[in-house]
């Protein structure tokens, strides 16, 4: 908490202290309907107001809807730009989980300030950074919170293989083909319609030795289960173990865990008929051919390669603006945000209400500490709803690392060659290349 009469440095030419508060939610959804974002405003107005009473003060207020796992978010980083420029004097957050979870991002946040003489305020964790103990408490409240973080995720990833060797479905939703049992949401039943397809997707490819393209075209022209296909969603049907009841996780497989809907012997024709597709002698395959386009000139970039010591380069290249840029650095450029769409894609309507669970606790826990001033009985409520709601969102919280532990890893760069194809099939109308700065400006299709 700031302490009274604190000195501060001042705009010179007005001799106005210049006050930043940061507000954030974890989602779009949250920010726009969420109580939450309004309360830390709100908080913040009210602090500011009571503890710069005898000031001459300007406040801004800055909402953002980002998650905080890293300080790569539009609005921070504006923050952090103009703290270089020594913009505002004074940075305000509701609390510090607002501004950081990882005590990597706050260091650099602590030492930004301390350059530029800029005073950072907590108004929940009552801490003062201007003592090298207040700065010890920071870090240790944020470290604990990151601490707690990993060890519910090493401990979910243990539970996750356990209720797997008990014989349980223990990834996110259903592969297509099965559905949560009604009875018991741990364990998948046959979805006779889907099963169909399954069936006869492979028995087009390993019987009737159709391509995969061939397969896709077919199953979009019947509409098939009235969904759109894919190449990559057919190669991942045919290789995926789940289908004659084998679940492969963290590289274990644990068999019985579904009902088949095909034998072992059929996936493993599939598996040898994959196995002997190779890809065309002298055929390259570019990431991102047909969407690269010059900023310059507008032109659309050719690929392009060029072999070193054995070493293969991909570029692509304008013609017309002779310049080029390296297929290595588009895809560093866009890796971070392709990956947050897979991500967030990936998500069902089940993690979704958990999150919303989650944040309800969590809001409520953000005003108990308030009252712990208070004596007799009231302080024993609030101390026994506090721990059985912190309780509440441990589990919440276990429940949808449980669903998400395997998504998190998804990212764009991991995908293969096909399933990044789609993805720029499906989201991407084409990628501005300035070849002077080698920036790279996304288009995405309008849904």
């Amino acid at each position: 908490m700031r302490k009274s009469g604190s000195s501060l440095t001042k705009n010179s030419k007005t001799g106005t202290v210049r006050i930043l508060g940061y507000c954030r939610e974890s989602t779009s959804k949250q920010f726009n309907e969420g109580f939450n974002i309004s309360d830390q405003e709100k908080r913040i107005r009210s602090y500011t107001e009571i503890y710069f009473a005898d000031t001459k003060y300007e406040l801004e207020i800055v909402r953002e809807a980002a998650s905080a796992s890293s300080l790569d978010r539009p609005e921070m980083k504006d923050v952090i730009k103009r703290a270089k420029a020594h913009d505002f004097d004074v940075f305000i957050v509701f609390s510090l989980d607002r501004m950081t979870r990882q005590v990597r991002d706050l260091a650099t946040m602590l030492k930004l300030f301390d350059s530029n003489r800029i005073e950072l305020i907590s108004v929940q964790d009552d801490i003062d950074t201007e003592t090298p103990m207040g700065r010890f408490f920071i870090y240790m409240i944020v470290l604990i919170a990151q601490w707690e973080e990993e060890t519910i995720s090493s401990r979910t990833q243990r539970g996750v293989l356990e209720s797997a060797r008990q014989g349980n479905y223990s990834k996110p939703g259903a592969p297509f083909g099965y559905q949560r049992d009604p009875e018991n949401n741990k364990r998948l039943i046959v979805q006779p319609d889907e099963a169909k397809t399954v069936r006869r997707i492979f028995e087009m490819y390993s019987v009737e030795k159709k391509p995969i393209k061939t397969i896709r075209n077919e199953l979009n022209a019947l509409e098939a289960n009235n969904t759109p296909w894919t190449e990559n969603r057919i190669n991942k049907i045919l290789t995926n173990k789940i289908y004659y009841g084998t679940m492969v996780l963290q590289n274990t497989e644990f068999p019985n865990i579904a009902p088949p809907i095909i034998s072992e012997n059929e996936f493993k024709l599939a598996a040898n008929c994959l196995r002997s597709v190779r890809p065309k002698t002298g055929k390259r395959q570019y990431m991102f051919k047909n969407y690269c386009f010059c900023n310059k000139c507008k032109k659309m970039l050719h690929g392009n390669f060029v072999t070193v010591s054995k070493k293969l380069y991909v570029y692509y290249d304008c013609y017309r603006c002779k310049t080029r840029i390296n297929e290595k650095t588009i895809l560093e450029a866009v890796n971070a945000e392709f990956t947050e769409i897979i991500q967030r894609d990936s998500l069902d309507e089940q993690m979704q209400l958990l999150k919303a669970s989650y944040e309800g606790i969590e809001k409520q826990l953000e005003f108990i500490p308030d009252s712990f001033s208070k004596t007799g009985s009231n302080r024993q409520y609030l101390e026994r709803l506090y721990y059985e709601q912190t309780l509440e969102q441990q589990k919440i919280q276990e429940e949808l690392l449980l669903l998400n532990g395997t998504q998190k890893s998804l990212s764009f760069r991991q995908l293969s060659v096909m399933q990044k194809h789609d993805f720029l099939e499906a989201h991407v109308e084409r990628l501005g290349i300035d070849l002077k700065s080698k920036s790279v400006i996304i288009h995405y299709k309008k849904t």
